[in-house]
């Protein structure tokens, strides 16, 4: 009998910056705080989701350091991946640089195809879990794009290995910070691209994710209710958004 596939939170994590270019917290002793504070936090959501925790760091971060504060038990539910990115890989941005970790921790850890893997921005907390996670069909991605299609939302992105792989990772390539496109405008055209021509279905969030903790490129801090707040009066208005661009665009 075959196994079913499972379920991996994927946190990209990183203590000392590989750059402080569109960062406003760069402060290692906070952000490993930070980072602490969260991994426990999304320990119970992988109980509770009967998932399991992949940290991937890029600064040399060392295992203990970062897990420290989770007991025995807990430790074990977490795996750690290091990635050290290249000066080229520094050199193309923040996004590029958090895409080629996910590609490494993939190759490192030997996922089966029809896993599915949710990337996490490992310093915020999704208080909503039970209605954003869960276990996608292959050739599926999960994540919010803007109506017109130029702009994902990469604080969570969900997919199976095989989607990863063939859509997602690839996204990478197409980076450019010079030219001020970054790895949310390259997701969201690669998406794009793949379900025009079949390749992928796109799964929509079952309710918009709701954030906890600090940005880290404006400083500001993320509140679960505000983000409630405004998908509710965003939320009625998105199909004629929607329309009204397939509209333009004819």
């Amino acid at each position: 009998m075959s196994e079913r596939p499972r379920q991996f939170l994927l946190l990209t994590a990183t203590v000392r910056p590989n750059t402080t270019t569109k960062l406003a917290v760069v402060s290692p002793a906070v952000r490993l705080s930070q980072y602490r504070s969260a991994l426990a936090k999304w320990v119970e959501t992988a109980k509770a989701l009967r998932a399991e925790i992949i940290v991937v760091e890029t600064s040399g971060a060392d295992r203990a350091t970062f897990i420290g504060e989770l007991d025995d038990a807990d430790r074990a539910l977490a795996r750690f991946v290091n990635y050290s990115p290249s000066t080229e890989v520094i050199a193309r941005g923040i996004g590029y640089i958090e895409w080629s970790a996910i590609r490494h921790a993939l190759d490192q850890l030997r996922l089966r195809e029809d896993d599915t893997v949710y990337k996490v921005t490992g310093r915020l907390v999704v208080t909503n879990p039970e209605q954003v996670f869960g276990v996608l069909p292959s050739r599926t991605v999960r994540l919010r794009t803007r109506v017109d299609g130029s702009h994902s939302d990469t604080r969570v992105v969900g997919g199976t290995v095989g989607t990863w792989r063939s859509v997602l990772l690839p996204a990478a390539d197409d980076v450019d910070y010079a030219r001020r496109i970054e790895i949310e405008h390259t997701v969201a055209a690669r998406v794009r691209l793949a379900r025009t021509l079949g390749a992928v279905d796109v799964s929509s969030f079952p309710r918009r994710p709701l954030y906890a903790g600090q940005s880290g490129t404006n400083g500001s801090t993320y509140s679960p209710w505000k983000t409630f707040a405004q998908g509710v009066v965003v939320r009625p208005f998105e199909p004629l958004v929607a329309f009204a661009a397939r509209s333009i665009s004819r």
